[in-house]
């Protein structure tokens, strides 16, 4: 009996914490890479592209952020430098500068 309620707080305080979180390698093990290797995926939650420096980072960053979704990935995406991913995102904002006169056509 005292043996059932042990296995039982045991496994409740294993399911309180949760699933254990997977340790991911570190970047270390990608080497150095140059710009050729860059591997780009569209992020459909933000709406931006986020650029990796190879496709071994790109794994890591997989591991460590499992929301993360890499459906569509390509080098053309690297490319694309206004769509890139800002940490922390920045609003994009158009200024035009001169005289009003300058801007409208007769």
């Amino acid at each position: 009996m005292v043996i059932k309620l042990l296995c039982m707080l045991f496994f409740s305080i294993g399911i309180a914490r949760g699933t254990p979180t997977p340790k991911c390698p570190s970047e270390k093990i990608c080497g150095n890479v140059g710009e050729s290797k860059e591997v780009c995926i569209l992020d459909e939650n933000e709406n931006c592209i986020r650029k990796y420096k190879s496709s071994c980072h790109m794994a890591i960053a997989g591991c460590r952020y499992p929301n993360l979704e890499f459906t569509d990935y390509s080098n053309e995406y690297c490319g694309m430098e206004g769509w890139i991913c800002e940490e922390p995102p920045y609003e994009r904002w158009t200024l035009f500068f001169g005289q009003e006169d300058e801007l409208v056509t007769a």
